[in-house]
């Protein structure tokens, strides 16, 4: 499954709340996060939205996934 196939599965699933993404590009997170993560706005938006949570939550994994390659020596893969 591709990277806009899983964010789509959660931009288009029945999580209540609202969506990470400003637009389904997935290229800019909602206006809440504009000021960034530790604006109170921004954790209010979080803690009242599943689906946001979830999406964040992905994004991290897919973070997470990227650094364990870069960390690899080029011999490795």
């Amino acid at each position: 499954m591709s990277r806009i196939q899983r964010r789509n599965s959660l931009e288009y699933s029945v999580a209540p709340g609202a969506s990470y993404w400003r637009y389904t590009t997935y290229r800019a997170p909602a206006a809440a996060f504009a000021a960034g993560p530790k604006i109170t706005a921004c954790q209010a938006f979080v803690r009242d939205n599943e689906k946001a949570r979830l999406q964040i939550d992905l994004e991290e994994r897919f973070r997470m996934f990227e650094e364990s390659f870069a960390a690899m020596p080029a011999t490795a893969y």
